[in-house]
């Protein structure tokens, strides 16, 4: 997928931390039901946002008791390193 992003523009939806990690941008995309209708809500998350959901992605699928005991920033971390792994 890295290497197909240099050609054109890549949008995944993905609940795999390891995947997402590696995204340059990220949305938060909401439903709500509001009588017979349901309403999309797409919002680009800032890095704090970001980092709060990959947490949440890596804490509920990934290691369920390990990691929510990680801080933030370990979480950081991780996005830093697995951006530096995957850049070519």
């Amino acid at each position: 997928m890295k290497a197909l992003s240099n050609s054109c523009q890549v949008f995944a939806v993905t609940h795999l931390a390891q995947v997402a990690a590696c995204a340059d941008t990220h949305y938060f995309v909401s439903k709500q039901d509001l009588d017979s209708k349901t309403i999309t809500h797409v919002n680009e998350l800032d890095e704090n946002g970001r980092i709060d959901q990959l947490a949440l992605i890596f804490s509920v699928v990934v290691l369920p008791i390990f990691l929510k005991k990680l801080h933030k920033n370990s979480i950081g971390e991780i996005i830093a390193n697995v951006s530096r792994i995957f850049s070519y």
